[in-house]
């Protein structure tokens, strides 16, 4: 009579909750400015998001709840909720039902998922630099086949809706879209622009992924950094650029070297501090020269800056301005909300982090996180909520961890 692996119901209920983390993270990465969220109007947006929340539930339900503080979490829900409906009482009646489902349910889910086990945080976070590392590795052989050297043949021309146009771009299979040019060396070229709407979309992802890898993760793959600092070279992006000298910059200061060799570190990271800032204005002029992007992400600050200035605390309210152009998160926030929701990004990502956690690389983790976030408009994404849950979810955790 054949025998059959009997798995206790704790490697199932891990097996289970592994699954359902990578199908989170992978909604995750599809909801935050991928090309299909934007082939119709709010239908796959909307799938994506329901679906976070209903496998979020799930996890929640699964994960043992041990580690939390039963009271602590109550108040949290109950104070939360009480804070967040000023800004929702002054949104349109059309928008409130997706503000609460984003601002209140999501982060309240997150944040007990995270409190029910530290390493849940990151456990998410270390699945979303794998997929993005799978992304990269594919992303970056489609560029060179379809986009450089024209090897496969364009498969489909595909409409999406583009604010304030619909745009056609070329698809290959619906695995690679190209979405923009760019000019190097004078010479026109297509961006590696993977599933996203942008190359600077697609350089957020890489650019977390990277701080993750660089900060977050105790052994540090050297492969994984190398796929992802390569891949952020491809999208031709200003910030991605500027981004990988910074954080290797600040990873080279934090590292056993520099604590041993003191005096010789702070005359080297002298000299690097220097050369950053030259090569980072460089490559900042050759952007003005190429294209008129940066006039058009200024006069999009302009804009809100004057809509923050008219109503400085709550703002205009969220999803109620007639702007929808925007390159900017944090002006966006100021706009839309006001100081009263911005002070929800920078206590989670700022003052939180800089009072409670010990951790050097945690700070500069948040930090350089709220710098990415502020330069690129995602101010809603999923993936902006798990990162501001983490502080929230330390609070109502039995073992509170500072580290």
């Amino acid at each position: 009579m054949p025998t059959y692996m009997q798995y206790p119901p704790n490697n199932i209920r891990l097996v289970t909750q592994n699954i359902l983390e990578y199908i989170v993270v992978l909604f995750i990465i599809l909801e935050c400015r991928s090309v299909y969220t934007y082939m119709s109007i709010d239908l796959i947006n909307d799938v994506l998001f329901r679906g976070t929340l209903f496998l979020l539930g799930l996890l929640v339900l699964l994960a043992r709840k041990g580690n939390i503080h039963i009271l602590k979490t109550i108040g949290f829900i109950l104070l939360y909720g009480c804070w967040l409906l000023p800004s929702i009482i002054k949104i349109l009646p059309q928008n409130q039902l997706s503000y609460i489902c984003r601002f209140y349910f999501l982060i309240i889910l997150f944040v007990v998922y995270l409190a029910c086990n530290r390493q849940n945080y990151y456990n998410l976070l270390s699945k979303y630099v794998n997929l993005i590392v799978f992304l990269s590795v594919f992303s970056v052989i489609m560029w060179l086949l379809c986009s450089i050297f024209q090897i496969l043949p364009l498969d489909y021309t595909v409409p999406y809706y583009w604010t304030p146009n619909v745009k056609l771009i070329n698809s290959y299979y619906y695995l690679y879209f190209e979405t923009q040019n760019s000019l190097f060396c004078g010479i026109p070229i297509v961006r590696n622009t993977a599933i996203f709407t942008e190359a600077p979309m697609y350089n957020f992802h890489l650019c977390l992924a990277l701080l993750a890898l660089l900060f977050l993760k105790k052994e540090r793959s050297i492969t994984k950094v190398s796929i992802l600092s390569l891949t952020i070279l491809t999208t031709f992006s200003t910030t991605g650029q500027l981004f990988l000298l910074i954080s290797f910059f600040l990873k080279f200061l934090l590292s056993e070297f520099s604590l041993k060799y003191k005096i010789m570190v702070w005359f080297i990271s002298l000299i690097l501090g220097v050369v950053l800032v030259f090569v980072g204005n460089e490559i900042l002029e050759n952007k003005k020269q190429a294209n008129n992007s940066y006039a058009i992400r200024i006069t999009d600050m302009k804009k809100e800056f004057r809509m923050w200035e008219q109503n400085p605390i709550m703002g205009v309210g969220y999803g109620n301005s007639t702007n929808k152009n925007s390159s900017n998160s944090t002006f966006f926030i100021l706009a839309n909300g006001g100081i009263y929701l911005f002070s929800l990004y920078c206590f989670s990502i700022l003052i939180y982090p800089f009072i409670k956690m010990k951790s050097i690389r945690l700070k500069v983790f948040f930090v350089l996180f709220f710098v990415l976030f502020s330069i690129t408009i995602v101010p809603n994404s999923i993936v902006v909520f798990l990162i501001i849950s983490f502080s929230f979810s330390r609070i109502i955790s039995k073992k509170h961890c500072c580290n």
